[in-house]
């Protein structure tokens, strides 16, 4: 008997020091599971199975999970990734009928976005109770920031949109690789646009009294679907009082002698905050645009072929009492 109480004492010991470790790439990898009901005080043990929308996202721990309950002492926990199941083992009576199990997750190959839910909860000898008990969970959303490619839907890049004051909208863009002809998405739940260069392009709200945005992006090719954490932007809070720029309109005019891009609008914020205070940016850009013929109320610029906007381009104008983005009309191909 000594020798075993010595064996838990280790094991404790063990899964302690285990659960205290950070696994990279996960924004949270530590959940809790609530346990009611007097069922609890029927059995010492219980399997508890959990699923994964996207498994390539997260997964399950190897590392001991930790029970916790009044009156009731920890014997022995595991935790299995490759089938799911959490496994406790107590020894006492739990008079409030509650216990509590702490488990961690890693991260699996995958970027994106997944949500954890349980299927089911054994008692000893393989009694099947999940309808007579009440579960309470964490918040159970995870993102994977730094997995590899997402697969079969593509890999995706998130473009430097520059600098932003929130709040307002911007135009934000991203470059694609190997994504299907049908593939369909949505950025921060607004539709996206795919373009001819390989690149997406979906217009976001920029939430005011945040410092950055995180940017999720659902995919979806016939009976796939996947979430992709594309990253965060950097949001610089904007003066408030202060008249927000208004673009009313935008275009460019393609052709062999350059491209003339002009916007138009209200607010352009040079008054107060000068040219150089203003941020002007094509979306997506290899196109830099010049502040030299910036006005109050629209701005202009020839730019070389080698910077021809396409169809489906926007423009951003951001300066510090908020940011907005116009889709640019487009006259002429880039084939010269």
């Amino acid at each position: 008997m000594k020798k075993i109480i010595t064996l838990i004492f280790l094991l404790l010991l063990n899964q302690h020091s285990a659960l205290a470790a950070i696994t990279g790439g996960l924004n949270k990898d530590t959940f809790t599971i609530r346990i009611l009901g007097s069922l609890l005080n029927q059995s010492s043990a219980l399997n508890i199975k959990i699923s994964f929308s996207d498994p390539n996202i997260a997964m399950l721990s190897s590392a001991s999970p930790v029970f916790q309950a009044d009156g009731a002492t920890q014997l022995l926990t595991s935790s299995d990734p490759s089938s799911g199941i959490i496994t406790v083992i107590w020894d006492g009576i739990i008079p409030s009928n509650e216990a509590k199990i702490t488990f961690m997750l890693e991260k699996g190959s995958a970027m994106g976005v997944t949500t954890f839910s349980i299927d089911k909860v054994e008692s000893a000898y393989g009694i099947d109770i999940t309808n007579n008990i009440a579960l309470i969970l964490d918040e159970p959303t995870v993102v994977n920031s730094s997995g590899t490619d997402i697969t079969p839907v593509g890999k995706f890049t998130l473009l430097d949109p520059g600098k932003l004051y929130a709040p307002g909208s911007a135009a934000i863009a991203f470059q694609t690789e190997n994504i299907p002809s049908n593939l369909t998405a949505k950025l921060n739940g607004l539709p996206v646009t795919f373009l001819e260069n390989e690149t997406g392009v979906g217009v976001v709200n920029l939430p005011d009294n945040a410092n950055e945005l995180n940017l999720t992006l659902e995919v979806n090719s016939g009976s796939q679907k996947r979430f992709v954490n594309l990253g965060n932007v950097k949001l610089e809070k904007a003066l408030t009082r202060l008249y927000p720029p208004v673009i009313d309109r935008a275009y460019v005019v393609n052709n062999s002698d350059g491209n003339k891009l002009k916007v138009y609008g209200r607010y352009f914020g040079i008054g107060r905050f000068g040219k150089e205070g203003v941020n002007l940016e094509i979306i997506p850009g290899k196109s830099e645009i010049s502040n030299n013929n910036l006005r109050r109320r629209s701005t202009k610029d020839r730019l070389d072929n080698s910077d021809c906007i396409s169809e489906g381009s926007y423009v951003n104008i951001s300066h510090p009492a908020g940011t907005t983005t116009k889709k640019i009309k487009v006259y002429g191909s880039c084939d010269f």
